[in-house]
């Protein structure tokens, strides 16, 4: 079935203009959304991430040296995982992720873990 307007040659032109700069927003706001779902790397948490910092930083008396490996190694992986971002704030808050883990430091006394 055809109608009136499909049949006059500048509501064609006009139809392909709005579908091209709709389909040219939609490229541009996907772009701009998968930029946003990186952000750009912490440098001077990157540098203490994978510099002697973090081993100085986790040398403690009461923890073993195969514990304190590990322990740096998971932090070193979580951060990288994280692209070197701040994972505990979000803009200049405090993030969901740094509330569920206070919440259940919180209740470490009540519910200790048995090794």
């Amino acid at each position: 079935m055809r109608t009136v307007l499909a049949t006059l040659p500048y509501v064609t032109g006009v139809c392909t203009w709005i579908n091209t700069f709709a389909l040219a927003c939609l490229v541009t706001c996907a772009s701009a959304c998968q930029e946003r779902s990186q952000p750009q790397p912490n440098a001077a948490l990157q540098s203490f991430v994978e510099g002697k910092a973090l081993d100085a930083a986790v040398a403690g008396g009461q923890i073993r040296a195969a514990e304190r490996t590990r322990l740096t190694d998971q932090v070193r992986r979580v951060y990288k995982d994280q692209n070197y971002g701040l994972i505990w704030i979000e803009g200049d808050r405090l993030s969901d992720r740094y509330r569920q883990f206070a919440k259940t430091l919180a209740a470490a006394d009540e519910r200790p873990i048995r090794t």
